[in-house]
């Protein structure tokens, strides 16, 4: 980068529960895939029956769900998601390279 130049900030988030994108953000918007269960983190992961999105910059707690009214972001949210997740190539996993043992 040269002295005086701007850094475009990141405009996406993809936020994942492990091999899974529980919920992406796009500049204020935040849009939901899973829900969100604390209690039951990480085993009761349920998938949301619609997305739900949030304007992050106006609700921070997201308190207010605005997916009925803004359906061009969630289409967009999610071309986004596809697009990212095509990229992305899964790692081997360090579990599968142990021997198991099997109950007999």
């Amino acid at each position: 980068m040269l002295q005086g130049e701007e850094v475009e900030p990141r405009k996406e988030m993809f936020h994942y529960h492990g091999t899974k994108v529980f919920a992406a953000r796009y500049a204020d918007y935040k849009l939901y895939f899973y829900k969100n269960n604390p209690r039951g983190y990480p085993q009761r992961l349920a998938e949301l029956e619609a997305p739900e999105l949030f304007n992050i910059r106006q609700d921070s707690s997201e308190r207010f769900n605005i997916a009925e009214e803004h359906p061009e972001m969630i289409e967009d949210i999610q071309q986004k998601v596809e697009k990212h997740l095509a990229m992305v190539e899964r790692p081997e996993s360090e579990l599968d390279k142990f021997p198991r043992k099997i109950n007999q």
